[in-house]
């Protein structure tokens, strides 16, 4: 994987970390309709769709890519060597 590659990704890691935590936040709130809720799950697919094709990665290269950086340590410091250097 070039270094390009790992700086798309560690790039969409960056954006979409805070759109988990918020939907995280707006899906924990009390009193959440399963109207709202399914919303909500639309609008936090599309900003992260956004944020994807900014980055010419796919779901499921993103899932993929996730995935190897879970169980990869190598491509893990890569990639948090990659967001340090571009936060």
């Amino acid at each position: 994987m070039s270094q390009a590659e790992v700086n798309r990704f560690a790039a969409a890691v960056t954006q979409i970390k805070p759109l988990n935590a918020q939907i995280h936040q707006e899906l924990g709130a009390k009193n959440v309709s399963a109207a709202q809720r399914e919303a909500l799950m639309k609008q936090y697919g599309a900003k992260v769709q956004e944020v994807l094709s900014a980055h010419q990665l796919t779901v499921q290269e993103y899932g993929a890519l996730m995935n190897k950086a879970q169980t990869d340590p190598a491509f893990a410091q890569q990639v948090e060597a990659a967001i340090k250097a571009h936060p």
